[in-house]
């Protein structure tokens, strides 16, 4: 059984101000979001092949950084997560029942990755404009056909990269 929130918690602040109605809300990015996983694990033995698996379970969640974690209802997508409790085991003979529950970036990552091409001419602005619904860190590739590049300059919203050397 799996249970998630539908989006990342809401790290916006609001304050509410005498004599106004309402309140000012001061919009942030999305938090973490909370992933729990209802699990049981039915052995072929006990306690020690019981015992085997949990541990199993334990080394694989039981991580530094994010997992990168795969549920069967949302193929060919992910969630960078991290374990976000330690979890009570509910043991008996070869069945052992647990709760996983997971702190989780707030939006999935997909399994394959998309491609757009932009030809670009010297000294004409061009723009690139995702599709996607939520934002993104794209990778940019630069690759000169036809010549050298002596440099260029790449605005994204309200910061700027300019590279001024050849490439």
């Amino acid at each position: 059984k799996v249970t998630r929130r539908l989006v990342g918690k809401d790290r916006s602040v609001v304050r509410e101000v005498a004599g106004m109605e309402g309140a000012w809300r001061f919009p942030d990015k999305r938090g973490l979001r909370t992933i729990v996983l209802d699990m049981a694990v039915v052995s072929d033995g006990f306690p020690t092949l019981r015992r085997d698996d949990l541990r199993a379970i334990a080394d694989w969640v039981d991580k530094q950084g994010f997992l990168k974690l795969a549920i069967s209802d949302e193929p060919g997508v992910y969630n960078l997560a991290f374990l976000a409790n330690e979890p009570d085991l509910d043991e008996w003979r070869e069945l052992g029942v647990f709760s996983l529950e997971f702190s989780a970036m707030p939006y999935t990552y997909d399994d394959t990755i998309s491609t757009d091409t932009l030809a670009l001419v010297p000294d004409v602005a061009s723009t690139w404009v995702s599709t996607e619904s939520i934002p993104l860190y794209p990778v940019v590739e630069l690759t000169p056909t036809g010549g050298d590049l002596t440099g260029f300059r790449l605005d994204v919203g309200e910061f700027s990269l300019t590279y001024n050397e050849l490439l």
